[in-house]
């Protein structure tokens, strides 16, 4: 399977399983007892897109204005599928809730919009008659950002020639005030995880330790982005992490999101960290300790 059909692949399947609730964490099921016959189509799809026991608040025109009494906002993602002339576009319902639970606990919700995420982090491709040296590769996730509400993007190498060295990200960060007695910055990162170029050379290189040299080197460069970032942007007060990718994207996200809790840096209800299609990145995983990190597989990617 090629990378375009390989990502839309990922894109329609995961983001329908998770959008039904049927892509959950592991031990977790519907219980029994909270099956129910409806009838009324809208509250059907409600169910579907936003879970059995989801308080839906729509206006006059049936348009969904807010979940669980947290508001919605309609945000576009984008990617680039080799060999199209146009980028394939689509609009999520992006939810507010899932970052005032803890991130331990599995969102379908939030499994689509990370899903919507990483797509958009991979670097988009010039199709237009525009001059390379004046194309944004990172146009697509920047948009999503701002669409979803946050502010002083910053993007790295995904105009730096690329190599096993390099890993293109792109962050920002938004003040979260609903229903708190505590506002808290969630800052949300997007690994490049598609045409990223020279960078799968650190695919090649696990080394023989207990962590993949390769991934591990782009995590580093991952933390000591976001450490800069917190410090540039003066952000202080209680910080939360949102972080997702594809592919090596998933295993560097991965490694990052456990670095940080492993470290201390923050706990684990405050790292919120979906992967799709995860390269192993750890001869030998653990068995607890990061139950905030969601890595989305499928038996029919051939990376392991």
């Amino acid at each position: 399977m090629n990378m375009g059909k390989r990502l839309l692949a990922c894109l329609t399947v995961l983001a329908l399983l998770a959008a039904a609730g049927l892509v959950q964490a592991e031990g977790t099921e519907n219980d029994a007892e909270d099956l129910f016959v409806l009838t009324d189509p809208a509250a059907m799809e409600d169910m579907d897109r936003f879970g059995w026991d989801a308080r839906v608040e729509r206006n006059g025109e049936g348009a969904v204005i807010s979940v669980n009494g947290y508001p919605v906002r309609t945000v576009r993602a984008a990617m680039n599928i080799r060999n199209t002339e146009e980028a394939y576009e689509f609009d999520i319902d992006f939810v507010d809730y899932p970052f005032y639970q803890s991130a331990a606990q599995y969102d379908g919700n939030l499994a689509v919009m990370s899903l919507a995420m990483a797509m958009s982090a991979n670097r988009a491709l010039n199709m237009t008659e525009e001059p390379e040296e004046d194309f944004d590769p990172a146009l697509h996730v920047e948009q999503f950002l701002l669409d979803a509400g946050f502010q002083d993007i910053r993007k790295d190498d995904y105009s730096k020639e690329t190599s096993m060295y390099t890993v293109s990200t792109a962050m920002g960060h938004r003040l979260m005030t609903e229903d708190t007695e505590e506002p808290f910055t969630l800052i949300a990162i997007g690994v490049c995880g598609a045409y990223y170029k020279n960078e799968w050379q650190s695919n090649m290189t696990p080394g023989d330790g207990e962590v993949h040299e390769g991934f591990q080197a782009a995590a580093g460069l991952v933390m000591d982005r976001l450490a800069g970032y917190i410090m540039t942007e003066g952000i202080q007060g209680r910080i939360k992490i949102w972080i997702s990718g594809f592919s090596r994207a998933a295993a560097v996200s991965n490694l990052t999101a456990g670095a940080l809790v492993a470290e201390g840096a923050f706990p684990k209800e405050d790292v919120y960290a979906y992967t799709f299609a995860t390269p192993a990145a750890l001869r030998n995983p653990p068995e607890s300790g990061f139950e905030n990190i969601f890595n989305i597989i499928s038996p029919m990617d051939l990376v392991p």
